[in-house]
């Protein structure tokens, strides 16, 4: 297996999150997927007003094997900023001012395991 370059990474793994979805019910019990990344970075947007803020946090179980697998060969600061990085073009999508004028100053990003 080929290892991705960084940049190439975090480009698959905004791409993956940008559009995982899930199946959710409503109150009526009618069903619709929803975009969980894309709708966590929507609510969060005012992030910048809590105190502290709420981490962004990504399951692990979530990613492709092969997302996992490149992850998991990266120490602990390249694999931050390669979260970091594919979350913040998550943001942008959803509002760049805010993202840059709010959101980017306390962007926390948490995988769980």
């Amino acid at each position: 297996m080929e290892v991705y370059q960084i940049n190439y990474l975090i480009d698959r793994l905004k791409q993956h999150l940008a559009t995982y979805t899930e199946v959710i019910i409503n109150n009526e019990g009618k069903t619709a997927p929803a975009r969980v990344y894309n709708d966590h970075a929507f609510q969060l947007q005012k992030i910048g007003r809590y105190k502290p803020a709420p981490p962004y946090i990504i399951q692990f179980s979530h990613l492709t094997p092969r997302l996992q697998a490149e992850l998991n060969q990266l120490d602990d600061i390249e694999r931050m900023y390669v979260l970091k990085q594919a979350v913040a073009r998550i943001f942008e999508d959803v509002n760049m001012g805010i993202y840059h004028n709010s959101v980017s100053r306390v962007l926390r990003v948490v995988l769980q395991r």
